[in-house]
């Protein structure tokens, strides 16, 4: 009895190809609007030429920027140890708009944004790919084609794809 063998899920199955791209030359509050609304926590920083120069992540951001009285306690109406378990926040909280650089200067992504990008070809299995995210500790990789960036898969894809059965058992 024979067996159909299960072509290998790559990278260019999963990947997602709707991004935010986002400009070296934007500023932090620019970028942080950008990923809020999208509703992703990091994007590829490209240059003029379309070329991946970077990332940019909440993290990043986070790191760069001070959330002052506007996002604090008092400003959400509730303090931590008072939540339980499933209890739901439903005030609208931006971070955009609680955003606020460090100092007075408008500080632009290429200024915070990581240089070290992990990038990956298309045909290169997902399984592979998982391990990659696993071993650099990051949350999404970029597709490329040489220089040509054609995607990204984060790790939520990874999840959709095991739980919806696209990535067989091994």
């Amino acid at each position: 009895m024979k067996t159909a063998k299960r072509a290998v899920l790559t990278a260019a199955d999963l990947m997602q190809t709707t991004l935010v791209r986002i400009d070296p030359e934007s500023t932090l509050e620019e970028a942080a609007a950008l990923l809020e609304d999208a509703g992703i926590s990091g994007a590829p920083v490209v240059d003029v030429t379309g070329r991946l120069i970077g990332v940019i992540s909440v993290r990043d951001l986070a790191r760069r920027a001070s959330f002052g009285a506007r996002d604090s306690e008092a400003r959400r109406g509730w303090h931590v140890e008072e939540m339980e378990a499933g209890d739901v926040v439903e005030e609208d909280l931006s971070m955009a708009d609680d955003f606020a650089p460090a100092s007075d200067e408008r500080l632009r992504v290429r200024e915070c944004m990581s240089g070290s990008v992990v990038s990956v070809p298309p045909d290169m299995p997902v399984r592979e790919v998982a391990a990659r995210m696993v071993t650099e500790e990051i949350h999404r990789v970029f597709v490329v084609d040489g220089k040509k960036l054609l995607g990204v898969i984060s790790t939520f894809d990874l999840a959709r794809a095991i739980a919806t059965g696209r990535v067989a058992d091994a």
